[in-house]
C-alpha cells in the first residue's frame, strides 16, 4: 500500500494530476478490511430487525384475528361461521348405546259382567282395554276398601282379559287394578255388583228372625214392604235389561272394528243378562254361521225360540239355516211354531210359502203368498210365486193375473222376466 502511495505523491510532484479534472478519470478512495465488515454487519442487524418488525405487525393484524372467538351473549345471533363438520362413516362409527323401552301401563276402557241369575252378581268379568299382555296380576277392591289379590285369568289377549271372580254377597262398587311386569299399578276401574232381590229379601228375613227387636215392627210395615219390594223388583228387571242393551250395543262396535272375539263373549253376556234379547241373539247367530260353526249357531237359536217363540227373526234365520244344510221338514216346523206372530211379515210368508211350494203342498203355499202380496203388492217375486202356485192348482185365470201383475212391476231379472213371460204364453 505504500508503494501505491508514494507513485500518487511523485505524480501530483510532476503535474500527473492535471488529467483527473477528465470525467473519465476518477478517483478511488481505499476502505480497510475492518470498515467493510462492521458495514456488514450493520446490514445484517438491520435487515434482522426490519424482518422483526414485519412478524410482530403480521401477528397482531392477522393471527390474532383468526384464533379469537368473540363471546355470544343471550339474545344475540352469533357471527361465527358454521361449524365443520367431519364425515364418520357409519360402518367405522362407535355402536350407539341403546336405551330400553318402557313398557307401557295397562289401561282399561270398560268392564263387562257375567251374572248369575240366582244372585244378580257376577260369576265372571270380561275387560277390555289396552297393553294387557303386560299384566301380571289381577286384583279386586270392594266397596270397603278391602283388596282381594291374584285374581283368576280365564282368557287373555292384549285388548281382554276374562276373570273369574267371586264377590260373596258383597254388592256395590267395585273396582279392578291390573299390575304389571315392572310393579306398576294402573288407575283403578269400577264396575257394580248388584245383588239380586229375591236374594237380598231372603237375607234380609233371616236377619229379621234373628232379632227379635224387629218381629213388632215387621207386621206394621208390611203393606209397605210388599210394595217397595214390587217397585223395586220392578226396577231391576229393567236394570238387568238395560244393561244387557248397553253389551249388545258395545258389541256391535267391536264387530264393526273386526275383533270378533270379543263382540261373541259381549253378544253371550247381552244374551245372560237378557235371554229375551232377540237382536243380541241375532247378532251373535250370525257370526257363528260366517264361521262356519253351524252347529253352535242352530242351538243358540233353538234356546232363543224356547225361550220366547215370538223371535220370528230368528225363526226365520234358524229355517234359513236348516234349509241350506238339507234340513227342509226341520225348517218348516220351525217356521210353524212361531207363525201366528209373523201375520204382519211378509218375508216371513213369503219364505214360508216357498218352502210349502217346494213340497208340493200349493194349497198352503197361496194362502200364505196372498197375505204376503197383500202387505207388499209391487213385490214381483212373490206374485210370481203366488201365480206358480195357482198354476199348479190349476187356478189359470187366478194365476194369469198374478203372472201379469209380477211383469208389469218391471222389477224381475231378465231370467225371472223370460220365465214369466213363458208362463203367460202357456196359459
Amino acid at each position: 500500500m505504500s508503494v501505491i502511495n508514494q507513485v500518487l505523491k511523485d505524480l501530483e510532484k510532476r503535474g500527473a494530476t492535471d488529467g483527473l479534472d477528465d470525467p473519465a478519470v476518477r478517483v478511488v478512495y481505499y476502505r480497510s478490511s475492518r470498515e467493510i465488515l462492521l458495514w456488514i454487519l450493520t446490514g445484517a442487524i438491520g435487515m434482522l430487525f426490519l424482518v422483526g418488525i414485519v412478524w410482530l405487525v403480521y401477528s397482531a393484524l392477522y393471527l390474532r384475528a383468526e384464533t379469537s372467538v368473540p363471546a355470544v351473549h343471550p339474545g344475540k345471533a352469533s357471527s361465527l361461521p358454521e361449524p365443520v363438520v367431519a364425515q364418520v362413516s357409519v360402518a367405522n362409527a362407535p355402536a350407539a348405546r341403546s336405551i330400553p323401552a318402557v313398557d307401557p301401563v295397562p289401561e282399561i276402557s270398560s268392564i263387562s259382567p257375567a251374572i248369575m241369575p240366582a244372585t244378580g252378581l257376577p260369576r265372571k268379568l270380561v275387560v277390555y282395554g289396552v297393553h294387557f299382555n303386560q299384566v301380571a296380576r289381577v286384583s279386586l277392591r270392594d266397596n270397603h276398601g278391602v283388596e282381594y289379590a291374584d285374581r283368576e285369568i280365564l282368557n287373555r289377549n292384549d285388548s281382554m282379559l276374562e276373570l273369574k271372580v267371586n264377590v260373596g254377597k258383597t254388592a256395590g262398587t267395585w273396582q279392578v287394578l291390573l299390575t304389571d311386569r315392572s310393579a306398576r299399578t294402573g288407575k283403578p276401574f269400577p264396575f257394580e255388583a248388584q245383588l239380586n232381590v229375591a236374594v237380598g229379601n231372603r237375607a234380609a228375613e233371616k236377619d229379621n228372625v234373628s232379632r227379635p227387636e224387629m218381629v213388632a215392627p215387621r207386621e206394621a210395615a208390611a203393606a209397605q214392604n210388599a210394595t217397595d219390594g214390587q217397585v223395586e223388583k220392578h226396577a231391576t228387571r229393567i236394570s238387568l235389561q238395560q244393561q244387557a242393551e248397553n253389551e249388545y250395543r258395545r258389541s256391535l262396535q267391536l264387530q264393526h272394528q273386526g275383533l270378533v272375539s270379543e263382540a261373541l263373549i259381549g253378544y253371550e253376556n247381552a244374551i245372560k243378562l237378557d235371554p229375551s234379547h232377540e237382536p243380541a241373539r241375532l247378532a251373535m247367530a250370525s257370526m257363528l254361521i260366517e264361521m262356519q260353526r253351524l252347529d253352535d249357531a242352530e242351538k243358540l237359536m233353538h234356546e232363543g225360540l224356547l225361550a220366547n217363540a215370538q223371535q220370528t227373526r230368528l225363526a226365520l234365520l234358524l229355517a234359513r239355516l236348516q234349509v241350506e244344510r238339507k234340513e227342509s221338514g226341520a225348517a218348516l216346523e220351525t217356521l210353524q211354531v212361531s207363525q201366528q206372530f209373523a201375520f204382519r211379515d211378509g218375508e216371513y210368508l213369503s219364505f214360508h210359502a216357498a218352502l210349502l211350494q217346494k213340497m208340493g203342498r200349493h194349497q198352503e203355499a197361496i194362502g200364505l203368498f196372498t197375505k204376503a202380496v197383500q202387505l207388499n203388492p209391487g213385490n214381483a217375486v212373490w206374485q210370481m210365486g203366488l201365480g206358480i202356485s195357482l198354476r199348479a192348482e190349476n187356478r189359470k185365470e187366478e194365476a194369469r193375473t198374478a203372472f201379469q201383475s209380477a211383469l208389469d212391476s218391471n222389477r224381475l231379472s231378465d231370467e225371472l222376466r223370460n220365465f214369466v213371460q213363458q208362463q203367460l204364453k202357456s196359459l
